[in-house]
């Protein structure tokens, strides 16, 4: 049995009013046991709190969980921020050494960042004694598969593309497809990556098709590579964070690391992940 050890170190850039202090604290869990829920300590009056706390989460399924960290506000009972992520693709075994970009609660795009170690492995195993994940040059090859429980910009629906780049470089888009809530794009791309800590900046669009209206961002979400374990294929569902709305629905997404000289997707591996996540 394996477990996820979680080293909470710190967090910046936590967004608060100009004479406002915060009092933050972190909850983590991962979808199938949220009974065994997990709840730091709060730091009083600190918009840039250090905490260097411990936590040991069971995971119950790890082809079909997702890991949940969300930041609070104990003064004023709001949240800051949230990330989640899948558990299957996180290599196992190995030490990442993470700062996290924190998605807003549909307020704005990004709510400050956290520091965290992640160490995956068997509960058998002390916890960080691990060697940190390391780099060979590899593609990322994904597949933009489509989305679920996608927001109605429209009455009863919208017009929805995906928008991403790596690292905040060169953008690549689907095409949008029109008037549903399930769209389908089945879009592949092949791109080369230069580090270990690459990030897919990801946002999830309606198309107004009219010349005169810009695009309206439905959801977004950042996806750091530094996780995922090389050579396997993952097909997951990702928790999209809604922008200046409720919710933002899931995107699936097929992603396999792997050496140029390898075929994208070609593996012995069976893909995991066939559903989208429940909190």
């Amino acid at each position: 049995m394996s477990v996820i050890n979680l080293k909470l170190l710190e967090a910046a850039d936590l967004p608060h009013e100009a004479d406002k202090v915060l009092d933050p604290y972190v909850i983590l869990w991962t979808t199938g046991n949220r009974s065994g829920a997990c709840r730091s300590t709060t730091k009083e009056k600190s918009n840039a709190p250090n905490w260097n706390e411990d936590f040991k989460l069971h995971v119950v399924d790890f082809s079909k969980e997702t890991l949940m960290i969300h930041v609070l506000d104990k003064a004023s009972g709001e949240g800051i921020g949230f990330w989640r992520f899948p558990i299957a693709p996180i290599k196992q075994n190995v030490l990442h050494n993470l700062w996290l970009s924190l998605h807003s609660f549909g307020k704005t795009f990004f709510a400050g960042k956290i520091h965290v170690n992640i160490h995956v492995a068997p509960v058998t195993v002390a916890a960080y004694n691990a060697p940190p994940q390391t780099f060979v040059p590899y593609n990322l090859n994904i597949n933009v598969e489509h989305a679920v429980d996608v927001p109605n910009v429209h009455v009863t629906a919208s017009d929805p593309y995906v928008s991403f780049s790596i690292d905040g470089g060169e953008v690549y888009q689907t095409r949008p497809v029109k008037n549903t809530t399930r769209p389908l794009w089945d879009k592949g791309y092949s791109i080369p990556l230069t580090t270990t800590d690459s990030v897919i900046n990801l946002k999830l669009f309606h198309n107004s098709s009219k010349k005169d209206k810009e695009d309206e961002v439905i959801s977004f979400m950042d996806i750091p590579l530094g996780l995922f374990e090389v050579g396997k294929v993952f097909y997951d569902y990702y928790i999209l964070a809604p922008y200046k709305r409720k919710s933002g629905g899931f995107l699936a997404l097929r992603i396999h690391l792997a050496p140029a000289n390898v075929i994208p997707f070609s593996t012995n591996n069976d893909p995991v992940g066939d559903e989208p996540p429940k909190d």
